[in-house]
Protein backbone atom coordinates (compact mmCIF):
# COMPACT_ATOMS: atom_id res chain seq x y z
CA UNK A 1 0.00 0.00 0.00
CA UNK A 2 2.96 2.34 0.66
CA UNK A 3 6.49 2.64 -0.84
CA UNK A 4 10.01 2.31 1.40
CA UNK A 5 10.24 5.92 1.49
CA UNK A 6 6.34 6.37 3.10
CA UNK A 7 6.44 3.76 5.22
CA UNK A 8 8.37 5.22 8.52
CA UNK A 9 5.25 7.97 7.90
CA UNK A 10 2.58 4.86 7.66
CA UNK A 11 3.60 3.68 11.11
CA UNK A 12 3.51 6.60 12.77
CA UNK A 13 0.42 7.76 11.55
CA UNK A 14 -1.01 4.29 12.87
CA UNK A 15 0.45 5.12 15.97
CA UNK A 16 -1.24 8.57 16.09
CA UNK A 17 -4.21 7.66 15.52
CA UNK A 18 -4.01 4.55 17.88
CA UNK A 19 -2.96 7.12 20.87
CA UNK A 20 -5.27 9.57 19.95
CA UNK A 21 -8.29 7.40 19.89
CA UNK A 22 -7.04 6.32 23.83
CA UNK A 23 -6.92 9.60 24.88
CA UNK A 24 -9.86 10.95 23.44
CA UNK A 25 -11.98 7.90 24.17
CA UNK A 26 -12.38 8.07 27.76
CA UNK A 27 -13.21 11.94 27.52
CA UNK A 28 -15.76 11.39 24.80
CA UNK A 29 -17.35 8.48 26.86
CA UNK A 30 -17.75 10.89 29.59
CA UNK A 31 -19.51 13.42 27.87
CA UNK A 32 -21.89 10.69 26.16
CA UNK A 33 -22.54 9.33 29.74
CA UNK A 34 -23.64 13.20 30.64
CA UNK A 35 -25.68 13.65 27.59
CA UNK A 36 -27.39 10.11 27.58
CA UNK A 37 -26.60 8.23 30.84
CA UNK A 38 -24.69 4.99 31.03
CA UNK A 39 -27.41 2.95 29.17
CA UNK A 40 -27.65 5.29 26.47
CA UNK A 41 -23.62 4.94 26.24
CA UNK A 42 -23.91 1.33 26.17
CA UNK A 43 -25.85 1.69 23.04
CA UNK A 44 -24.38 4.02 21.54
CA UNK A 45 -20.58 2.12 21.59
CA UNK A 46 -22.82 -0.76 20.23
CA UNK A 47 -24.08 0.87 17.08
CA UNK A 48 -20.25 2.18 16.64
CA UNK A 49 -19.24 -1.27 16.34
CA UNK A 50 -22.09 -2.23 14.37
CA UNK A 51 -21.21 1.26 11.96
CA UNK A 52 -17.14 -0.69 12.27
CA UNK A 53 -18.49 -4.17 10.72
CA UNK A 54 -20.41 -2.19 7.72
CA UNK A 55 -17.41 -0.03 7.00
CA UNK A 56 -15.09 -2.89 6.52
CA UNK A 57 -17.66 -4.88 4.75
CA UNK A 58 -17.55 -1.83 2.31
CA UNK A 59 -13.77 -1.88 1.88
CA UNK A 60 -12.01 -3.54 -1.17
CA UNK A 61 -10.78 -6.63 -0.25
CA UNK A 62 -6.79 -5.62 0.31
CA UNK A 63 -5.40 -9.30 -0.30
CA UNK A 64 -6.80 -12.08 -2.06
CA UNK A 65 -6.21 -15.57 -3.13
CA UNK A 66 -5.24 -16.20 -6.89
CA UNK A 67 -7.30 -18.48 -8.61
CA UNK A 68 -6.03 -21.94 -8.58
CA UNK A 69 -3.34 -21.10 -6.45
CA UNK A 70 -2.14 -24.11 -3.93
CA UNK A 71 -3.05 -23.92 -0.47
CA UNK A 72 -0.68 -22.16 1.11
CA UNK A 73 1.27 -24.14 4.36
CA UNK A 74 0.36 -23.46 8.11
CA UNK A 75 2.58 -20.94 9.58
CA UNK A 76 4.81 -22.22 11.88
CA UNK A 77 6.19 -20.23 15.00
CA UNK A 78 8.94 -22.73 16.18
CA UNK A 79 10.37 -21.91 12.33
CA UNK A 80 9.43 -17.77 13.44
CA UNK A 81 11.34 -18.18 16.33
CA UNK A 82 14.57 -19.73 14.58
CA UNK A 83 14.58 -17.40 11.89
CA UNK A 84 14.37 -14.40 14.67
CA UNK A 85 16.82 -15.55 16.56
CA UNK A 86 19.34 -15.99 14.01
CA UNK A 87 18.67 -12.73 12.51
CA UNK A 88 19.89 -9.61 14.55
CA UNK A 89 17.58 -6.87 13.29
CA UNK A 90 14.62 -9.70 14.05
CA UNK A 91 15.77 -10.18 17.41
CA UNK A 92 16.65 -6.60 17.82
CA UNK A 93 12.60 -5.96 17.33
CA UNK A 94 11.90 -8.55 19.70
CA UNK A 95 13.97 -6.87 22.33
CA UNK A 96 12.50 -3.32 21.35
CA UNK A 97 8.68 -5.36 21.82
CA UNK A 98 10.09 -6.28 25.34
CA UNK A 99 11.35 -3.20 26.02
CA UNK A 100 7.70 -1.18 25.10
CA UNK A 101 5.93 -3.62 27.39
CA UNK A 102 8.12 -3.27 30.55
CA UNK A 103 7.19 0.70 30.00
CA UNK A 104 4.09 0.08 29.26
CA UNK A 105 2.77 -2.36 32.02
CA UNK A 106 5.13 -0.03 34.66
CA UNK A 107 3.07 3.15 33.58
CA UNK A 108 -0.58 1.49 32.97
CA UNK A 109 -0.65 -0.80 36.37
CA UNK A 110 1.68 1.49 38.85
CA UNK A 111 0.42 4.97 38.49
CA UNK A 112 -3.18 4.58 39.08
CA UNK A 113 -1.86 2.94 42.66
CA UNK A 114 0.40 5.72 43.42
CA UNK A 115 -1.52 8.36 42.21
CA UNK A 116 -4.91 6.92 44.58
CA UNK A 117 -3.11 5.27 47.16
CA UNK A 118 0.41 7.59 47.39
CA UNK A 119 -0.30 10.86 46.45
CA UNK A 120 -4.37 10.94 47.50
CA UNK A 121 -5.37 12.73 44.72
CA UNK A 122 -8.42 12.47 43.08
CA UNK A 123 -9.60 10.42 39.55
CA UNK A 124 -9.15 13.68 37.02
CA UNK A 125 -5.43 13.79 38.40
CA UNK A 126 -5.26 10.06 37.27
CA UNK A 127 -6.38 10.88 34.03
CA UNK A 128 -4.23 13.85 33.12
CA UNK A 129 -0.92 11.63 33.58
CA UNK A 130 -1.63 9.53 31.57
CA UNK A 131 -3.18 11.63 29.10
CA UNK A 132 0.77 13.20 29.49
CA UNK A 133 1.81 9.51 28.62
CA UNK A 134 -0.64 9.70 25.27
CA UNK A 135 0.34 12.97 24.03
CA UNK A 136 4.00 11.93 24.80
CA UNK A 137 3.70 9.25 22.61
CA UNK A 138 1.74 11.16 19.80
CA UNK A 139 4.34 13.58 19.49
CA UNK A 140 6.87 10.91 19.38
CA UNK A 141 5.06 9.54 16.44
CA UNK A 142 4.41 12.95 14.36
CA UNK A 143 8.69 13.94 15.56
CA UNK A 144 9.54 10.38 14.02
CA UNK A 145 7.72 10.90 10.79
CA UNK A 146 8.71 14.14 9.94
CA UNK A 147 12.64 13.30 10.52
CA UNK A 148 15.45 11.91 7.82
CA UNK A 149 16.69 8.54 8.69
CA UNK A 150 19.64 9.90 10.34
CA UNK A 151 17.80 11.95 12.62
CA UNK A 152 15.32 8.99 13.29
CA UNK A 153 18.42 6.65 14.42
CA UNK A 154 19.63 9.10 16.58
CA UNK A 155 16.04 9.06 18.29
CA UNK A 156 15.76 5.52 18.11
CA UNK A 157 19.50 6.15 20.26
CA UNK A 158 17.93 8.16 22.79
CA UNK A 159 14.67 7.14 23.63
CA UNK A 160 15.75 4.23 26.11
CA UNK A 161 18.15 6.60 27.90
CA UNK A 162 15.48 8.95 28.15
CA UNK A 163 13.18 6.61 29.13
CA UNK A 164 15.23 5.11 31.77
CA UNK A 165 16.20 8.50 33.30
CA UNK A 166 12.29 8.85 33.33
CA UNK A 167 12.01 5.90 35.82
CA UNK A 168 14.72 6.99 37.92
CA UNK A 169 13.52 10.68 38.08
CA UNK A 170 9.90 9.25 39.66
CA UNK A 171 12.08 6.42 41.85
CA UNK A 172 14.09 9.77 43.40
CA UNK A 173 11.58 11.89 43.24
CA UNK A 174 7.94 10.77 43.80
CA UNK A 175 5.73 13.93 43.05
CA UNK A 176 2.92 14.15 40.71
CA UNK A 177 4.84 17.23 38.75
CA UNK A 178 7.88 14.53 38.12
CA UNK A 179 5.42 12.21 36.98
CA UNK A 180 3.59 14.11 34.61
CA UNK A 181 6.84 15.39 32.90
CA UNK A 182 8.41 12.04 33.07
CA UNK A 183 5.71 10.12 31.22
CA UNK A 184 5.32 12.20 28.63
CA UNK A 185 9.01 11.47 27.93
CA UNK A 186 8.38 7.61 28.40
CA UNK A 187 5.72 7.85 26.18
CA UNK A 188 7.57 9.77 23.61
CA UNK A 189 10.07 6.96 23.59
CA UNK A 190 7.55 4.17 23.66
CA UNK A 191 6.22 5.34 19.95
CA UNK A 192 9.62 6.10 18.92
CA UNK A 193 10.51 2.08 19.57
CA UNK A 194 7.38 0.78 18.80
CA UNK A 195 7.79 2.20 15.15
CA UNK A 196 11.20 0.99 14.90
CA UNK A 197 10.26 -2.43 16.06
CA UNK A 198 7.40 -2.43 13.61
CA UNK A 199 9.93 -1.18 10.14
CA UNK A 200 12.22 -3.84 11.38
CA UNK A 201 10.40 -6.65 11.72
CA UNK A 202 9.09 -5.66 8.34
CA UNK A 203 12.27 -4.38 6.71
CA UNK A 204 14.00 -7.92 7.36
CA UNK A 205 11.59 -10.61 6.55
CA UNK A 206 11.57 -11.83 2.99
CA UNK A 207 8.19 -13.06 1.18
CA UNK A 208 7.77 -16.80 1.99
CA UNK A 209 9.11 -16.71 5.53
CA UNK A 210 7.16 -13.28 6.71
CA UNK A 211 3.87 -15.79 7.69
CA UNK A 212 5.88 -17.63 10.28
CA UNK A 213 8.35 -14.50 11.58
CA UNK A 214 5.00 -12.43 11.89
CA UNK A 215 3.38 -15.51 14.13
CA UNK A 216 6.54 -15.60 16.29
CA UNK A 217 6.27 -11.80 17.39
CA UNK A 218 2.72 -11.89 17.39
CA UNK A 219 3.12 -14.98 19.99
CA UNK A 220 6.13 -13.20 21.94
CA UNK A 221 5.02 -9.84 22.20
CA UNK A 222 1.69 -10.46 24.42
CA UNK A 223 4.07 -12.83 26.31
CA UNK A 224 5.93 -10.09 27.02
CA UNK A 225 2.82 -8.00 28.17
CA UNK A 226 1.60 -11.20 30.21
CA UNK A 227 5.07 -10.87 31.95
CA UNK A 228 5.34 -7.32 33.09
CA UNK A 229 1.27 -6.37 33.98
CA UNK A 230 1.42 -9.20 37.14
CA UNK A 231 5.16 -8.33 38.30
CA UNK A 232 4.14 -4.83 38.10
CA UNK A 233 1.14 -4.96 40.13
CA UNK A 234 2.54 -7.82 42.50
CA UNK A 235 5.75 -5.41 42.83
CA UNK A 236 3.58 -2.37 43.02
CA UNK A 237 1.05 -3.39 45.83
CA UNK A 238 3.99 -5.34 48.09
CA UNK A 239 6.93 -3.31 47.77
CA UNK A 240 5.47 -0.11 46.51
CA UNK A 241 5.80 2.64 43.93
CA UNK A 242 8.97 3.81 44.47
CA UNK A 243 11.28 0.30 44.88
CA UNK A 244 8.92 -1.23 41.77
CA UNK A 245 10.14 2.18 39.95
CA UNK A 246 14.38 1.06 40.54
CA UNK A 247 13.21 -2.76 39.94
CA UNK A 248 11.60 -1.46 36.50
CA UNK A 249 14.37 0.64 35.35
CA UNK A 250 17.16 -1.95 36.52
CA UNK A 251 15.51 -4.74 34.04
CA UNK A 252 14.89 -2.23 31.34
CA UNK A 253 18.78 -1.16 31.67
CA UNK A 254 19.94 -4.60 31.29
CA UNK A 255 17.37 -5.09 27.72
CA UNK A 256 18.58 -1.63 26.53
CA UNK A 257 22.11 -3.36 26.94
CA UNK A 258 20.72 -6.33 24.27
CA UNK A 259 19.44 -3.50 22.47
CA UNK A 260 22.49 -1.86 21.97
CA UNK A 261 24.90 -3.94 21.50
CA UNK A 262 22.59 -5.97 18.23
CA UNK A 263 22.27 -2.00 17.27
CA UNK A 264 25.80 -2.67 15.69
CA UNK A 265 24.88 -5.87 13.97
CA UNK A 266 21.66 -3.51 12.05
CA UNK A 267 21.65 -1.40 8.95
CA UNK A 268 20.59 1.63 10.64
CA UNK A 269 18.93 2.84 7.55
CA UNK A 270 16.43 -0.36 7.89
CA UNK A 271 16.96 -1.56 4.15
CA UNK A 272 14.69 -4.15 3.03
CA UNK A 273 15.19 -7.67 1.78
CA UNK A 274 15.18 -8.08 -1.82
CA UNK A 275 11.45 -10.22 -1.30
CA UNK A 276 9.88 -7.64 1.02
CA UNK A 277 6.95 -5.91 -0.34
CA UNK A 278 5.96 -2.37 0.22
CA UNK A 279 2.34 -3.74 -0.28
CA UNK A 280 1.88 -5.68 2.75
CA UNK A 281 0.29 -4.47 5.73
CA UNK A 282 1.19 -6.86 8.83
CA UNK A 283 2.95 -4.65 10.50
CA UNK A 284 1.07 -1.47 10.49
CA UNK A 285 -0.04 -2.58 14.19
CA UNK A 286 2.35 -4.63 14.93
CA UNK A 287 3.57 -2.38 17.36
CA UNK A 288 0.57 -1.70 19.46
CA UNK A 289 0.59 -3.82 22.54
CA UNK A 290 -2.78 -5.60 23.24
CA UNK A 291 -5.49 -3.24 25.46
CA UNK A 292 -5.23 -3.53 29.51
Amino acid sequence: MVTKEQYPKALAVGSIAYDTANILGPSLAALVISLIGFRGNFIADGLTFLGSAALLIGLPRLASEVAGQAEKAPTSVPHGLTAMIRRAPLLQSVLLALQTSIRGAFVIVATIDFVKNDLRLSDSAYAWVMAAFGIGSVAGAMIYARCTVRVRNGLVTASAPVMLAGLLAVAVWPQYAALCFAWWFIGAGYSTLGIRGSGLLAAYSSGEERAHIYAAHFALSPAGWGLTYPLAGWLTSNQGFVLTAWIFAGILLVISLGVWNLQNKVNPGCPPTKSFQWGSTQSLEAHHPPSP
